[in-house]
């Protein structure tokens, strides 16, 4: 399934568009707030800073940590969770700004149309298929 570190690279590349995106969509929304009816954003919010610092080093800089700190500082959504987040935050609190608004922001749609992408998309659905 993991074949090199350029497959690996776009795996992670994908992940973080991914979750980009998808804050994208609770921002447009209007979901991504602190009292939004979806109660868990600061948690999955600092889980993927958790994710971020663990595949820290295993491929090119990855900069969605940062995004997903301006995104929670615009948004006024507190990341307390996991235990050490708050280090996290800190750490990866640069200037980072986000891409001007747009329904693909964070090119979700050319991120997972290129052939290692798609690669990866059919590899885990047929692994998932396989579990069933």
């Amino acid at each position: 399934m993991w074949e090199d570190s350029e497959c690996i690279n776009a795996t992670l590349d994908l992940v973080g568009c991914a979750f980009l995106s998808m804050l994208n969509t609770l921002d447009r929304q209007a979901l991504l707030e602190p009292d939004s009816e979806i109660k868990d954003l600061g948690l999955v919010m600092g889980m993927f800073m958790e994710v971020a610092t663990f595949i820290e080093g295993c491929g090119p800089d990855q900069t969605w940590p940062e995004h997903i700190v301006v995104y929670a500082k615009e948004n006024d959504i507190p990341m307390t969770v996991p235990i050490g987040v708050e280090e996290l935050v800190d750490q990866n609190d640069a200037e980072a700004e986000l891409p001007k608004p747009a329904v693909d922001r964070w090119g979700w749609k050319k991120a997972v149309s290129t052939p290692i992408a798609r690669k990866r998309v059919c590899a885990v659905t047929d692994s998932l298929r396989s579990a069933a």
